[in-house]
């Protein structure tokens, strides 16, 4: 009896070391993969206004320089946003954007506000119809879900002029 109560006990013991190494394990790799977050922000938005010259986009960025995201889907949830800003602000015939993007105790928080003076729009729960030519309408369902996958929350809130959306997103330690 105690023979057979020391060898699950073993067991045991054994298989929570072997989960303990696999999580370990996927905590070094993300953060190995885990990319500087400034330079992957500065890319995204030099390129969006390229892609947007008649509009100006007022940025505000207090990153740390160790900031690291995992998230492979960073600079499409960032365009997503300026974009449906920017659609905000033509029906208005508005040509200022603003971002603020900080880093504080571990999460990045990045707020894109726009002047489109309507009312801050629901998120969706299922994709929407685009007007777009080349639009599925699913641009904010699928960077909320990316988001919450990776631990993170997307939400939409009346800002001074239009609507303002904010997303946070853990950081990568840097020290993992």
């Amino acid at each position: 009896q105690v023979t057979q109560t020391l060898e699950q006990i073993q067991r045991g013991r054994s298989r929570l070391t072997e989960a303990l190494r696999g999580a370990q394990l996927e905590r070094l790799e993300a953060a190995a993969s885990a990319r500087p977050l400034a330079p992957r922000l500065a890319t995204v938005l030099e390129g969006w206004r390229l892609l947007h010259p008649e509009l100006t986009l007022e940025t505000t960025l207090a990153l740390a320089p160790e900031a690291r995201l995992l998230d492979p889907a960073f600079e499409d949830t960032v365009t997503t946003l300026l974009n449906n800003a920017a659609e905000a602000n033509a029906t208005q015939g508005a040509t200022t954007l603003r971002l603020e993007a900080s880093c504080a105790q571990g999460w990045l928080t990045l707020c894109v506000e726009d002047e489109g003076r309507g009312p801050a729009p629901r998120l969706p729960t299922v994709p929407v119809a685009s007007q777009k030519p080349y639009g599925a309408g699913a641009g904010l369902l699928l960077a909320q879900a990316n988001l919450e996958r990776l631990g993170g929350a997307l939400t939409v809130d009346t800002g001074a002029a239009g609507w303002r959306a904010t997303l946070r997103l853990p950081l990568v330690d840097a020290h993992e």
